[in-house]
């Protein structure tokens, strides 16, 4: 059995069911433009929920592109968000492991402070067959679509500039250890520890296994890609310096 939604609960729902996410976040809209709030939300669920899928899709279109402050937040920001984008797409629905939203709404600040909007709610443990329907049809979605990758180079030069840095206080006479290094699984900024070299979301999601010996992806002190991992953090070249 579906629920009725008006705008007020259209948007209370979604801020709900993004709180609430677990396993994963599936956000399809054709307009976006995320408030401070639904941001907020989605960075809470993860750090909550470090395996959280999350998934977003907007219509692709000449005069449609995300903004770049939405785009940073979900491809710099974020951990585990992947976005995509499919021509022509009017549907607007918003799903996670439980529940699943479907509404004339985009994730539109403005849409969701101004119009006037619509929509249902499907409950997984009510409607099973309804909701099944809504995310093999969501799928079909993100299958059409083209996935926009990452771009790492951010890393390489925050890298650069760091190992830039380092060599100007060594020359100086000064502390040569930075105050901010690298989380070795994600390459976000973080104090440079060689007993903890991961940021507080990835080392939880390190700890259900506390493997030492799994393979990560980036030096710990220059930030830049590398085969490491939590017993050995650093590469080659950094390790020398460090124990120089």
């Amino acid at each position: 059995m579906v629920e009725f939604l008006d705008t007020n609960a259209t948007s209370s729902e979604l801020s709900k069911m993004i709180s609430r996410s677990e396993e994963k976040l599936y956000l399809v809209s054709p307009y976006l433009q995320m408030s401070d709030k639904i941001k907020i939300l989605i960075q809470q669920t993860e750090k909550e929920s470090p395996e959280i899928d999350i998934k977003v899709l907007y219509r692709s279109d000449k005069n449609n592109e995300i903004n770049d402050k939405d785009m940073d937040f979900l491809l710099k920001q974020l951990n585990n968000a992947s976005i995509y984008s499919l021509d022509n797409l009017h549907a607007k629905c918003y799903l996670n492991e439980d529940t699943a939203v479907i509404t004339s709404m985009n994730l539109y600040q403005h849409s969701q402070e101004n119009n006037w909007e619509m929509g249902i709610k499907i409950d997984k443990s009510k409607d099973p067959v309804l909701y099944a329907d809504t995310t093999q049809h969501i799928s079909l979605l993100f299958g059409a679509s083209k996935k926009h990758e990452k771009k790492l180079i951010d890393f390489g030069d925050i890298a650069n500039q760091t190992i830039r840095a380092r060599k100007k206080l060594k020359k100086a006479g000064k502390i040569a250890i930075p105050n901010s290094c690298f989380c070795i699984r994600c390459g976000k900024g973080v104090n440079y520890d060689m007993d903890k070299p991961l940021c507080p979301a990835c080392f939880k999601s390190w700890q259900r296994y506390k493997d030492k010996k799994y393979q990560e992806k980036y030096c710990h002190y220059c930030g830049k890609a590398n085969k490491t991992s939590f017993g050995k953090p650093l590469c080659t070249d950094c390790y020398k310096e460090v124990n120089q």
